[in-house]
């Protein structure tokens, strides 16, 4: 069993170093391509460049910190309450904020493309930074208990048994899983029937409407980027969300050493599942959308023109 952890450990490790590689070079290639023109003013591009943002964020505070706690021979986080309550706020907070980006981005994709007048109206970048605002404020707002419930106990920094861990679970549970993934899967769908019916529109008013066919295509690409996405925050939060409750309500509870060293590596492979949905939105961006491609390539066309035109200036 020993050579398990071991194992693990490696894994671990190595998972780690590639993540956060490819996880921050492919958010900071997701920022530069949703910048170009044609997408940075629709409202959901806006979201997501926040949300790859904080994605790339949360990637190197947790992975530098760990690699940091479990290779210097000095754990930081048991010696010092202030940063274990600083680091365990935010590798809550900003996966919450990350996450909620995303939903947020699902939602404009479901106003844009609605029938009613009213509602596409909402769609807008002014009301985007307006309730983007006040979303991250909430959020960052209410996670301030956390500050409370992370401490020192038993030489670690962990939640303290009590109801201050439920609350945690909870919460967790609601704002990073639960009310985030229903709401991606609500907007997905009503997104989906929205275009149906706008493509049924634009066949019977006019086959031949150029403009109409631009605005359909980029619905189309553009469902296709933000769901996909959002289908794999699913499927690799869901995963996390069953190991995480299972731990915190078991921690106190007397285990075998066998059972102990067993759940350590689900555990860790637990925690590569979930870190993987920071790292590769920009890979699957690239596989799953053509116009996605076109404009990255065109993106890195014009920043590579850019740095030689300024090279050659100086």
């Amino acid at each position: 069993m020993t050579l398990l952890i071991d194992i693990a450990s490696n894994v671990l490790f190595f998972s780690f170093c590639a993540i956060i590689v490819l996880g921050t070079i492919g958010n900071i290639l997701n920022i530069l391509t949703f910048l170009s023109k044609k997408f940075r003013t629709k409202p959901c591009i806006f979201y997501m460049i926040f949300s790859y943002f904080l994605d790339s964020c949360f990637l190197n505070l947790l992975i530098i910190t760990y690699m940091t706690v479990q290779y210097s021979g000095y754990n930081i986080l048991q010696t010092n309450r202030s940063i274990c309550k600083i680091y365990s706020y935010f590798s809550i907070c900003l996966p919450l904020m990350g996450t909620t980006c995303l939903l947020l981005s699902t939602f404009d994709r479901c106003l844009s493309t609605s029938k009613s007048v009213s509602w596409r109206r909402l769609s807008s970048m002014s009301f985007a930074k307006r309730l983007f605002i006040i979303t991250m404020l909430f959020l960052s707002i209410s996670c301030i208990f956390c500050l409370i419930v992370y401490d020192h106990y038993d030489g670690m920094c962990t939640t303290i048994p009590g109801p201050g861990t439920i609350v945690l679970v909870i919460y967790g549970t609601m704002f990073l899983s639960l009310i985030p993934h229903t709401g991606i899967l609500i907007c997905g769908v009503i997104t989906c029937i929205h275009i149906r019916q706008s493509r049924n529109r634009i066949n019977i008013i006019s086959a031949q409407n150029h403009a109409l066919r631009i605005i359909q295509k980029m619905d189309r690409q553009l469902f296709i980027l933000i769901f996909v996405q959002g289908l794999l925050e699913i499927i690799l939060g869901v995963q996390r969300d069953i190991a995480m409750p299972y731990s915190f309500f078991t921690n106190s509870i007397e285990k075998s050493v066998e059972r102990q060293q067993i759940e350590y590596l689900v555990m860790q492979l637990s925690t590569i599942l979930y870190t993987i949905k920071f790292s590769v939105s920009f890979y699957i961006n690239y596989a799953c959308s053509s116009m996605f491609r076109k404009i990255f390539q065109q993106s890195m066309k014009l920043l590579m023109k850019r740095c030689f035109h300024f090279d050659r200036r100086n």
